[in-house]
């Protein structure tokens, strides 16, 4: 089998779980190949999110939120 070298940076979070699985299945290597088969298997399975699933993980992700009436922002009106 043909091999191919990458080279990337991950965050310390992956990082760590990489030593963990990587010491679990004996190399990176073996570990990520692992969760990259996962993932091509597992995509088939997981349903695409509704549009309100994508608006409560967004809605989840904001620190803080200002609403605004839509009229508030309309440019031609005389204040």
């Amino acid at each position: 089998m043909k091999k191919h070298r990458i080279a990337t940076t991950i965050s310390e979070k992956h990082w760590i779980l990489l030593k963990k699985y990587g010491e679990k299945f004996e190399t990176q290597q073996k570990a990520l190949e692992l969760a990259l088969e996962c993932l091509e298997n597992n995509s088939k399975q997981c349903p695409k999110l509704t549009i309100k699933q994508n608006i409560w993980l967004i809605w989840e992700s904001i620190d803080a939120v200002c609403c605004v009436q839509k009229e508030t922002l309309n440019t031609n009106r005389n204040c």
